[in-house]
């Protein structure tokens, strides 16, 4: 089997390609899937493009250690980069990716939606089998859904193609109704929480970590955020709502910040304007296995994710056994209808929307005021986490599903 991989260069392949090492720092259902396809496929090559205009050359060939299979990274011609036009990069990148295809030749294409038109053309003219790969539902997609102009139309048409498998990640973005009206019904689809380490040993408290812990006073409550430090995060909401839990008086609340991102200068400006530093603790960055121990460490867990609440870390929350506390789901959207039906209501504390930080506040004041109810939180969330998959069994789902294409007839 031959298979061709078109993706997106992440931010967490970003330190691989720049190092010539295989050493991914994030998005663990893609790199995973790259390694299942690179060990267990006779070829495969892999084809990461670059939509944030990082790369200087417009194509490169090059081999990772510790990955075997050939690596093409395509970004723009000095000629595109120079006139800045978004419209202009797209329709190069798409005509590179199709040259890619055809060059390949490949039994199976695997593409990702940040190359859906190349997706698109792919499923209606080429005789390859494609595998159309979702990793969510973002504001983006819903806006091409009920959007005019050339761009949203042109979505729409690569949405509606005849993909041979669309496989969608379940995380809580309300994917089920977009599907139903982007893709073509005759399109097989597949929608899939992604994976937990569940044996995973558990590793040392980080320093900082441990060093914050022990100044805390004894009784103290510990309320963790942790992702990026973006708007869609939540996290501006959270340190509101953290301070609306202190001025009801309760000294015993102290949160631990782990994150960095475009908001890093606006919430330390905040958290110093509020008198919080000491009480709100920022770590910018922590090895995956560190992450798990302060999982296990935290008191109470808050998630403020507006785009959904299965993200992986929220799904490492869960099977550490956190107390957590989330938004509403969002019924008109279908966002977190499903963490809904994963996490039953006294499994986690839902306060209301976002931006509600007041009922945040509360809630936490609540929680931190209840032990009794944390641990039985703890012990429903727990219990919640045996219907998640570990990562081999879900990447072996995954990858079935795709070398199973090859089982049925030609195109």
């Amino acid at each position: 089997m031959k298979l061709l991989y078109i993706g997106r260069q992440f931010s967490g392949l970003r330190t691989s390609l720049v190092s010539g090492r295989w050493q991914p720092t994030g998005v663990p259902t893609i790199y995973r899937m790259i390694e299942a396809f690179a060990a267990r496929t006779d070829q495969f090559h892999l084809l990461l493009v670059d939509k944030d205009r990082r790369q200087d050359d417009a194509v490169c060939e090059t081999r990772l250690a510790g990955l075997d299979c050939p690596v093409t990274l395509l970004g723009l011609p000095a000629w595109v980069r120079r006139i800045g036009s978004s419209a202009i990069g797209e329709i190069w990148q798409t005509v590179a990716v199709l040259r890619q295809a055809r060059r390949q030749a490949p039994d199976i294409i695997y593409i990702d939606h940040a190359n859906t038109l190349a997706a698109g053309i792919l499923a209606r003219f080429s005789h390859r089998r494609v595998v159309y790969r979702i990793m969510g539902v973002y504001p983006f997609m819903r806006d091409v859904m009920h959007g005019t102009g050339v761009r949203n139309r042109l979505f729409r048409w690569a949405y509606r193609q005849p993909y041979d498998l669309a496989i969608c990640t379940q995380d809580g973005s309300g994917v089920e109704p977009w599907l139903s009206a982007a893709l073509d019904p005759a399109v097989p689809v597949q929608v899939m929480v992604n994976g937990v380490d569940k044996s995973i040993a558990e590793a040392a408290l980080p320093d900082e970590v441990e060093d914050f812990r022990a100044t805390l006073p004894s009784g103290s409550t510990l309320v963790l955020f942790l992702g990026k430090v973006e708007p869609a995060k939540g996290v501006a909401e959270f340190v509101e709502g953290m301070a609306r839990a202190i001025q009801q008086g309760d000294g015993r609340i102290h949160g631990l910040i782990v994150g960095t991102g475009s908001l890093d200068a606006a919430i330390d400006a905040r958290l110093a304007e509020l008198g919080l530093t000491d009480r709100i603790r920022r770590v910018r960055a922590l090895p995956h296995r560190s992450v798990l121990a302060v999982f296990r460490q935290a008191d109470i867990y808050v998630s403020m994710n507006r785009l959904g609440n299965l993200s992986n870390a929220n799904l490492e929350a869960i099977v550490s056994g956190c107390c957590m506390i989330i938004p509403d789901s969002q019924p008109q959207s279908g966002i977190d209808i499903f963490t809904d039906a994963l996490l039953p209501q006294h499994a986690v504390l839902r306060f209301g929307p976002v931006e509600e930080v007041g009922a945040l506040g509360e809630a936490l004041a609540a929680l931190c005021a209840d032990p009794q109810r944390r641990e039985g939180m703890r012990a429903a969330t727990k219990a919640a986490s045996a219907a998640l998959p570990s990562w081999d069994e879900r990447i072996g789902h995954e990858f079935d599903l795709v070398t199973a294409l090859l089982d049925g007839a030609a195109r």
